[in-house]
C-alpha cells in the first residue's frame, strides 16, 4: 500500500482580501489557529520540530498519492522533492529570523516554490498535472466559499449581494495571484497589494447596506488588529 501526498504551495488570499491585509498575503502569516500552531513550532526543540515535519511530509505525500495515483517510483521521487524543499523552507525561515531580511528571504522562497513546482512537474504524467491543478483551483474555491459563508452569516447578506461579492473576492484574487508572481521588490509589491485590497473593500462595501457596511469595517478592523498582534509574537520569538 502506497502513501504519499501533495505539495505545490497555493495562493490562501481571500481573508487577506476581506481583511485588508496585505501582509498576510506576502508573509503568509497565521492568525487564529494558525497563529497558535506557529507558536508552538517556535516553541519546540530542534528533535521535535524533525519529527513534527516527517509527519507533515508523510500526510503531504499521502494525500498526494491518494488524489494522483503515484506510482512507487513517483512517489519516491515525490518524497525526495517535498522533503527538500521542506528542509530549505525552514532554513530560509531560521536565517531570515536572525538576519531580520525578509526581502532576500521572501525571494529565496519563491525560489523555492517555483522549482518544486518543475521538480513536480517532471515526475507527473500529463494527467495526473490535470488532476493536480484541478485539486488547486478546487481548493481555491472551497476557500472562497468559506469566506462568503461567514459574510453571509456575519451580515446576512442577499442573494445579489452574495453574487456580488464572490465576483469581487474572484477577481481580486486574480489581481492578488499575478501580482505575486510578478519579479519585484517586495516593499513596492505589499503596496500594490495594499492597493488592490483597498479596491476591494471598498467595492465590497459599495453593495452593503449602512448597518451591513458598518460590521464589515469592524470585522476588518479586528482581523488587523490580529494580524499586528501575530507580527508582533512573531518577531519577539527567540531564535533557536
Amino acid at each position: 500500500m502506497k502513501i504519499s501526498g501533495k505539495k505545490i504551495t497555493v495562493v490562501a488570499l481571500a481573508i487577506a482580501v476581506v481583511l485588508g491585509s496585505a501582509g498576510a498575503v506576502f508573509a503568509h502569516g497565521p492568525h487564529g489557529k494558525r497563529g497558535d500552531r506557529f507558536q508552538k513550532w517556535a516553541n519546540m526543540s530542534d528533535e521535535e520540530r524533525a519529527q513534527k515535519m516527517e509527519e507533515r511530509l508523510d500526510k503531504r505525500v499521502a494525500r498526494l498519492d491518494e488524489k494522483l495515483d503515484l506510482s512507487d517510483a513517483q512517489e519516491k521521487k515525490v518524497r525526495q522533492i517535498l522533503g527538500a524543499a521542506q528542509t530549505e523552507v525552514v532554513d530560509i525561515f531560521q536565517r531570515a529570523r536572525k538576519s531580520g531580511d525578509r526581502e532576500a528571504a521572501h525571494k529565496e522562497m519563491k525560489e523555492v516554490r517555483q522549482r518544486t513546482k518543475k521538480q513536480l512537474a517532471a515526475v507527473l504524467d500529463a494527467d495526473q498535472l490535470a488532476k493536480l491543478k484541478q485539486i488547486r483551483q478546487r481548493r481555491h474555491h472551497r476557500f472562497q466559499g468559506r469566506m462568503l459563508e461567514r459574510l453571509d452569516e456575519k451580515l446576512q447578506l442577499t442573494d445579489q449581494q452574495h453574487a456580488q461579492v464572490k465576483t469581487i473576492l474572484d477577481e481580486t484574487h486574480g489581481k492578488l495571484k499575478a501580482l505575486r508572481e510578478q519579479e519585484g521588490a517586495r516593499g513596492d509589491k505589499r503596496k500594490q497589494a495594499r492597493a488592490i485590497l483597498k479596491d476591494s473593500a471598498d467595492r465590497i462595501e459599495k453593495v452593503l447596506d449602512a448597518k451591513q457596511a458598518k460590521e464589515f469595517r469592524e470585522m476588518r478592523k479586528h482581523m488587523r488588529q490580529r494580524a499586528r498582534h501575530f507580527r508582533h509574537r512573531h518577531q519577539a520569538a527567540p531564535a533557536r
